[in-house]
């Protein structure tokens, strides 16, 4: 009996090892080969579109509190700031293109965010991410996002592989999409170390961390996709954001064990400092080293591929931005890469159907939440109907012939911070008016 009972557990455990080294197997093939795995048949624009509205709806429903819906994913905002948004001179020819064409200063809000879909800690685990809305790009009411999160590339290439994944998210078994069955050929490794990479970044401080588009945009005039100039971009944050020690100002005295201590340095660190980020931008040479449809590959960091060009200084001034009315209108917001200008167009097929989810996320959201109708910011008040002009003068209005930056130092109707005066840039503290 005893000697039956050793020969299966013997036979158990070679069955195991054996199972062990197929997923080694599997691991090291997925990892080290890059190959292409099996899809699915793909969607059409109608099934596109019918999955996103039901993605959204279910992942909604999911995401909300007892009075509120919430976003899909980066429901928990570190806070929404007013931004400078300047564009440099003297570009060479290639990267004089849609908003980057002259030199010029441009009026922007921020959203620092935490990726995952649940309002957590800011000590767990997650991505974090930094969306950027410079206002009145081409018209008046008009803008250009920038959606970046602190990781180059992303853990998902398909439109089908996205739409599997936030499935099984919202049904709560994220893992499934990963390890699903025991045939570990058909386990995603690559984009599992991925997506671990993504949510184990260790993140100091909002205003101390670099963000990445992941995906590519076009990077000048529509043309045939094969012409066309693409790019992708990143924010890098200033050496000044750091003291003479190189330390991070504050940190220390804002301890991890906070819940919301990334929304708390920031505002602890803005009550005394600007902070600003360069936005850095690498134009595509190929589609085997540069791919625009491929985003889990990452572009090359050196070498003639590999060369980033500072296009635009992203200035944010100190201010206090942790307040209700500020902190509602950051959740209005509506943020897509494809609120821009065609020179700056998402591109790649994960793109085409972000633009569906979006949309279909934030028009369930807003609907479910009844807020008003939405529209663009076009200054740095709180909504664009906010009183921005001078006591007596008519309501404010993104047709306004007042110059921009007059107008913000009429909404805010303070004084320019002590010592911090100047010809270009309007460094101002507090809410629109001195009674918001």
């Amino acid at each position: 009996m005893a000697r039956r009972l050793r020969r299966a557990l013997l036979a158990l455990a070679a069955v195991a090892a054996a199972y062990l080294g197929l997923v080694l197997v599997a691991a090291a093939w997925d990892l080290l080969s890059r190959r292409d795995r099996p899809q699915a048949p793909p969607l059409t624009s109608s099934e596109v579109e019918s999955r996103a509205g039901e993605v959204a709806m279910f992942s909604s429903h999911k995401n909300r509190a007892p009075d509120t819906y919430y976003r899909d994913a980066h429901a928990k905002a570190h806070g929404c700031v007013r931004a400078v948004f300047e564009t440099r001179g003297g570009l060479a020819a290639p990267y004089r293109q849609g908003l980057f064409e002259q030199p010029g200063l441009h009026l922007a809000w921020i959203r620092f965010s935490k990726g995952d879909p649940a309002i957590g800690s800011d000590a767990d685990d997650d991505a974090h991410g930094m969306a950027i809305k410079v206002m009145n790009v081409a018209t008046p009411g008009s803008s250009q996002d920038f959606l970046m999160i602190n990781h180059p590339v992303f853990f998902i290439a398909s439109k089908e592989d996205y739409l599997e994944f936030v499935t099984r998210r919202s049904r709560g078994e994220p893992l499934s999409y990963f390890v699903n069955g025991w045939n570990s050929f058909h386990w995603r490794f690559r984009q599992a170390w991925i997506a671990y990479r993504m949510l184990n970044h260790e993140v100091e401080s909002p205003l101390h961390t670099e963000y990445h588009s992941m995906s590519a945009y076009r990077f000048g005039p529509p043309g045939p996709p094969e012409q066309e100039q693409i790019a992708k971009f990143k924010a890098v944050p200033c050496s000044e954001n750091w003291d003479e020690e190189g330390e991070i100002p504050f940190v220390d005295t804002i301890p991890e064990e906070r819940p919301n201590h990334l929304r708390d340095r920031m505002q602890r660190y803005l009550r005394e400092y600007r902070a600003c980020f360069d936005l850095e931008f690498q134009i595509g040479k190929d589609s085997e080293r540069t791919p625009k449809d491929d985003i889990t590959v990452e572009w090359p960091r050196t070498g003639e591929g590999g060369r980033w060009q500072r296009l635009a200084r992203v200035t944010i001034p100190d201010q206090e931005f942790d307040t209700p009315r500020q902190n509602h209108f950051c959740e209005t917001l509506s943020f897509s890469p494809h609120h821009g200008l065609d020179a700056h167009a998402p591109v790649g097929e994960l793109n085409d159907l972000r633009n569906h989810v979006y949309k279909a996320l934030y028009g369930f959201r807003h609907a479910q939440n009844e807020e008003p109708a939405y529209s663009e910011p076009c200054d740095w008040c709180e909504s664009p109907d906010w009183d921005c002009l001078e006591d007596g003068a008519e309501t404010a209005s993104c047709e306004s012939t007042v110059d921009p930056v007059e107008r913000v130092r009429c909404s805010l109707r303070i004084a320019p911070a002590p010592g911090e005066q100047s010809e270009e840039l309007p460094w101002m503290r507090g809410g629109c008016s001195a009674t918001s």
